[in-house]
């Protein structure tokens, strides 16, 4: 007879509120920040804010941070427990992970998109041979291609 265990291990995990994040434009998905144990991996992360609270988890990033020290009144030395920092990036209003270049992409002109990334006969050295013998539309003349 198999029986399943559910393991709840005895983590803190604090929500920090209003984080100080600066995210790029492009990102469209939300993040969160958590302070963790340092014994915590990523995956553990992941899986304990999928399996406890139900997040739809896409990637999570982790940076350890050392306890500082402080003087006590009595003039005694001591350190504030060290802690992991984990940024945890949501799934966005599709659902998936966007690409980083998806809004170079969209503002592609049709020539451009053809040529890239680089397709065969579209090497710099193609591009080349087809200005000299002026078989290259107008449109893709940007540099001086004859001193190649």
């Amino acid at each position: 007879m198999l029986c399943r265990v559910t393991l709840f291990p005895n983590w803190v995990v604090k929500h920090i509120r209003n984080p100080q994040l600066r995210t790029a434009e492009w990102m469209k998905r939300p993040v969160e920040v958590f302070h963790v144990s340092p014994k915590m991996t990523k995956f553990e992360i992941k899986e304990y804010l999928i399996q406890l609270y139900g997040m739809p988890v896409s990637k999570v990033h982790t940076v350890n941070f050392d306890g500082r020290f402080y003087m006590t009144p009595e003039g005694q030395r001591r350190k504030h427990p060290s802690y992991k920092r984990a940024y945890v990036y949501l799934e966005d209003e599709q659902g998936k992970h966007r690409p980083r270049y998806h809004e170079a992409e969209f503002q592609m002109t049709e020539e451009a998109r053809q040529a890239w990334p680089a397709k065969p006969g579209r090497t710099a050295k193609d591009l080349a041979d087809k200005i000299i013998d002026g078989t290259l539309e107008p449109s893709l003349l940007r540099r001086n291609w004859k001193k190649y």
